[in-house]
Order: structure tokens, then C-alpha cells, then sequence
């Protein structure tokens, strides 16, 4: 790891070689040498477990790393913003984070338009437009005690981390696309029992049977599903989307908007912003953080008052 001590010029390449059902280091030398036709100086550290790289990126920024690209969808993305915002050597806003899209859902990426594709990829990173996104927190619990987690997409309560939970339990048997997300959305759905749950948000208080509750920084989750559609990455306020119950038939009818983000006009559903977010749920019930499942309530959501400068495509526009 020394050229990425040494030099914070070149890019900490992290990598989780089996995101998205990948081929391992032989797809990773190649696509090293896509980026290194573009000008993309870097060094390729291949991630070995769940959560090795949140400890990875506190030794490389210890180390002098300055620029971070993630080679992986949104579990490794979570895993190394956690890695920067639990490390006290530099401020978070000192580092540049980059993505290289090969996860299952990349739904983080999809807010800004970031192409899957690894030479289309390589020439946004080459184009050096950066942006200061929001970075959330959410508090929860595990045993009775209190624990955090950084997110930089969006986090679901209730039937979102059923789902989740579902999911990562079946990725042993394969990469988990859109269809097979939508098949095991239908399976929780029909054995999920909504919670009664009490949301305070700046004031405001809702206190009904919830089926879903989204809240977050991007719009997309569950591999392209636009959930929070009026989500603005840097506009320092946390998204929130509420869906009330609804029978699994009226869900595989209004299946399709939720895609389109046009869900929103039905009458399940209701949204709002806010920087501060706390929820209660009767019977207690899990959170998910960026499609990693978490412990239970009670909840807290919020924005951390440090960003995260990130590369994005030279014409998004927010």
C-alpha cells in the first residue's frame, strides 16, 4: 500500500471482488487497465469480509490516502464512507470518493447517473467534476444498546429491511437482479405484519399502521426503484417516504410506479423532508442502511454537519 501512503494523488481502488456476481481479480485487471488509459493512476486492495473495508479505509487515509474509488455496489460504498467518518486523522471533506458501479442494485449511483459501464465510468472519474453530497446517520439498537451507522443512499424501516434481510440470506445462491428483488419484495410482502409507528420530523408528528418508511439522501433503492424521487443529495435535508398498508394485490398493480417515482401520488403514500427524523415502532421492528440490515428501534435519523465530496458525471444536473 505504499504509493497510496505516499502519494494522495493516486486512488485507493477498494474492491469487493464478488459485488454484482464479479469474476474476481482477473475482471479487476482489466478493468485496471481501463482506467489506466485514462490518466487513472491507482492501487487495487481487494476487500476479504463483510466490513473489512470500513478498516481498510481507516488505514489508508492513516496512511496518507486522499482518494477513494469503490469497485462495488452499495454495501461497500456504506462501508468505507462508515471507514471515513469514524476516523479522526483528517476531516472527511479532505477526501474524494469515486465509484466504479458493479454491485447488484448500485442504486446510490443511479441518483447521479453514474454509467455501469467500466471505460464509460473511467471517463467521468478522468473528467474530475466533483460535488458535496449530504452524509445521514442513523441511531439504533442492538441488546438495549445505542449504535450508529453512516449512510450516504437512504435507509428503510419496517418491510424495507424484511426485505433486506431476505436478500442476504439468498445472495449465496447468485447475483439478486430486478426480478428476483421484485420476487422476494412479494414473498415479505405476504408475510409481513405492518407496524404502528410514531415519526417526529421538525415539529411534525405521524402516528399510524406503517407498511414502509424510507428515509435518505438519494432517490433510488432495491435496484431502481426511485423511492425517494424528491430526494436533493446536497441540499443538507433528509427525504422521507411513508407507506401505509396495502394488500398484496393492489401492490403487484402499483408494482411498476414505484420505479418511476410516481407511486407518490397514490393515497398510501406520504412524504415530506426534514433534518432531523426520530420513529417509534409497537411492535419494535429493523432498519436497513444502505441494503445493510441493522438492529432495532427506537430510531434517529440525521444529517451529519460534515459533506463528502464526490465525482459525479460532468452534465448531471440535481
Amino acid at each position: 500500500m505504499s504509493a497510496v501512503a505516499s502519494d494522495g494523488q493516486t486512488w485507493a481502488l477498494v474492491v469487493n471482488p464478488v459485488a454484482g456476481g464479479g469474476r474476481g481479480p482477473g475482471e479487476w485487471a482489466a478493468i485496471g487497465g481501463i482506467l489506466v488509459r485514462h490518466g487513472i493512476r491507482h492501487q487495487t486492495i481487494f476487500t476479504e469480509s463483510p466490513g473489512h473495508a470500513m478498516d481498510l479505509t481507516r488505514h489508508l487515509v492513516e496512511r496518507g490516502a486522499r482518494r477513494f474509488l469503490v469497485g462495488g455496489g452499495d454495501g461497500l460504498l456504506n462501508e468505507v464512507v462508515n471507514g471515513l467518518f469514524t476516523q479522526s486523522a483528517i476531516d472527511p471533506g479532505a477526501v474524494t470518493l469515486a465509484c466504479l458501479p458493479r454491485g447488484t442494485g448500485n442504486d446510490w449511483s443511479r441518483t447521479f447517473g453514474l454509467p455501469v459501464d467500466p471505460a464509460a465510468a473511467a471517463a467521468v472519474i478522468a473528467s474530475g467534476r466533483t460535488f458535496e453530497q449530504t452524509i445521514g446517520r442513523v441511531i439504533y439498537h442492538e441488546d438495549g444498546v445505542e449504535r450508529s451507522r453512516f449512510f450516504l443512499n437512504l435507509c428503510g424501516v419496517g418491510f424495507d429491511a424484511a426485505v433486506s434481510r431476505r436478500l442476504a440470506s439468498n445472495r449465496a445462491a447468485g447475483p439478486v437482479g430486478p426480478l428476483k428483488y421484485q420476487y422476494h419484495l412479494l414473498a415479505a410482502l405476504a408475510g409481513y405484519h405492518p407496524t404502528r409507528m410514531t415519526v417526529r420530523l421538525d415539529g411534525r408528528e405521524i402516528c399510524e399502521q406503517v407498511l414502509s418508511l424510507a428515509v435518505g439522501i438519494g432517490r433510488y433503492n432495491g435496484g431502481g426503484m426511485k423511492q425517494l424521487p424528491h430526494a436533493v443529495p446536497g441540499g443538507g435535508l433528509l427525504a422521507l417516504t411513508v407507506i401505509r398498508p396495502v394488500s398484496w394485490l393492489r401492490a403487484v398493480r402499483v408494482l411498476p410506479r414505484l420505479y418511476d417515482g410516481s407511486f407518490v401520488g397514490l393515497p398510501e403514500i406520504t412524504t415530506a423532508t426534514a433534518s432531523r427524523v426520530e420513529v417509534d415502532s409497537a411492535p419494535d421492528c429493523a432498519v436497513e442502511a444502505d441494503g445493510e440490515t441493522l438492529g432495532g428501534g427506537p430510531f434517529r435519523f440525521e444529517i451529519v454537519p460534515r459533506r463528502l465530496r464526490v465525482v459525479i458525471p460532468p452534465d448531471w444536473r440535481s
